[in-house]
């Protein structure tokens, strides 16, 4: 019996360690193949390992694990999903579309498994804090990147962007002012590490929480370097919902906006030292074109790099004027093809064929409606963002009563942390960023952090 206790104790270990190396190459990773093995990319590595050493902890808590809504609505969601592939099958759509669109998902496996190990407030603790991290991390290299590349020549720069490009981590592309634009697809987790940081700065006292404005600072200037409207705008309404869920905190809130200005005036001082000009502000200011921000939000602006399917920046209007109208065509044969089969969908792997050769859109939402109809896509929005939603309403409650949730406790990191998808899911808007290992990785410590509130 003690045996069986040891193994399942080392294995709950290796489980928590797993998922904390999946998390942090989740953020750090983009597309997860920057290395592989053969055909295997690192990621599909450590998912593997994850599912394995979870097992243990998903037998030893079955009970709790099947009663679990999250874990009912995952089973039903993977259910719906093969009823969709088949009918991609009959529909003749493209099988690689088809399998494409599966494996998208299949990071969901992992729900039973996370649950069963992300099993306490101080876990949930920790997987947030790898986040964190994380995205300060990516944002330190972002910035540096930006200074360093005003003293490198133009071939350096370019082998650096093959590079990333040849990993499919992102891309650079060049701005008329002279700057390159710096684009990774894992920069989702920016938005999410500075509301983090703003809950851990504040349970912080004396120099540690200085440092952690100086690191809020560098992430919030690496999410502007990367020039990505739909980013600043998820953190614009994550910011602005965590003021309406808890205003009692305004202090806290008007206190750390000064300090981390403070840092991006001092970061926004260093790029005009570095390029002898304000080419950073210039560029930044420049994103408000109204032009520019309707086409974030609707087609007809200019394409956002942060689509693969987008182009890049170009001083060649003519080539933007292409990507604004296939935006526009895009979504006039999403609406078309969802009235077709409202119901069950069009089936997984369908393309807007003569229009899209990827299987896929930018526009997240209307493509899963397409794919699985309204029967599917309301599982979609169940598994992926039920947790977030009773998280807010949980938060909000308490206020309302006029006992808002003390900062320093679990819960307010909770409810901080839907703040944070919720963003993500305005981001994901024109951006399908939440259909692969990173989105579900939000998912996943969102219905986490939802259990333990539930306790």
């Amino acid at each position: 019996m003690s045996e069986n206790s040891a193994f399942y104790r080392i294995c709950d270990k290796l489980s928590l360690w797993m998922l904390s190396l999946f998390a942090l190459e989740c953020v750090l990773g983009c597309s997860g193949r920057w290395l592989s093995f053969g055909g295997l990319s690192i990621r599909m590595v450590l998912f593997a390992l994850c599912f394995f050493f979870t097992l243990p902890n998903v037998f030893s808590r079955l009970r709790s694990l099947i009663r679990s809504p999250f874990v009912i609505l995952t089973l039903l969601l993977g259910v719906y999903f093969v009823i969709a592939a088949i009918i991609g099958w009959q529909r003749k759509n493209n099988p690689g579309f088809i399998v494409a669109d599966i494996t998208g998902f299949l990071t969901l496996a992992l729900m039973p498994g996370f649950l069963a190990t992300i099993c306490s407030p101080k876990r949930v603790g920790h997987l947030t804090d790898v986040i964190f991290w994380g995205a300060l991390v990516l944002g330190a290299v972002t910035t540096g990147m930006h200074l360093a590349f005003s003293f490198m020549s133009d071939r350096a720069i370019n082998q650096v962007n093959s590079w990333i490009n040849a990993h499919s981590m992102g891309g650079l592309s060049y701005l008329q002012t002279g700057m390159h634009r710096i684009y990774f697809r894992s920069q989702i987790f920016l938005q999410v590490g500075l509301m983090i940081g703003l809950y851990k700065s504040w349970r912080a006292d004396g120099w540690k929480r200085w440092l952690l404005f100086l690191a809020e600072g560098v992430i919030l200037f690496g999410c502007l370097m990367s020039y990505t409207r739909s980013f600043w705008l998820g953190f614009a309404v994550s910011a602005l919902l965590l003021l309406l869920l808890c205003p009692q905190y305004w202090k806290k809130y008007f206190i750390s906006v000064g300090a981390i200005g403070v840092v991006i005036a001092m970061l926004f001082s260093l790029s005009w030292a570095s390029y002898r000009q304000p080419v950073a502000f210039r560029e930044f200011l420049g994103r408000f074109n109204p032009a520019l921000i309707s086409g974030t939000l609707f087609p007809g602006g200019f394409p956002d790099f942060s689509d693969p399917t987008a182009t890049e920046p170009t001083e060649d209007p003519s080539v933007d004027e292409e990507a604004v109208n296939l935006r526009r065509e895009t979504l006039i044969k999403l609406n078309e093809k969802i009235s077709q089969h409202p119901i069950f969908g069009s089936g997984l792997g369908t393309n807007l064929d003569g229009l899209r050769e990827d299987g896929k859109t930018e526009y997240m939402y209307q493509d899963v409606l397409m794919k699985t109809g309204i029967l599917g896509f309301s599982l979609f929005l169940a598994v992926f963002f039920l947790p977030t939603l009773l998280l807010l309403i949980r938060t909000g409650r308490a206020s309302l009563r006029g006992t808002p949730l003390p900062w320093d406790s679990p819960e307010m990191g909770y409810g901080i942390l839907a703040t944070a998808v919720a963003g993500v899911a305005v981001t994901c808007y024109g951006n399908p960023f939440m259909l692969n290992p990173m989105g579900i990785l939000l998912v996943l410590l969102t219905a986490a952090a939802a259990g333990q509130a539930r306790k």
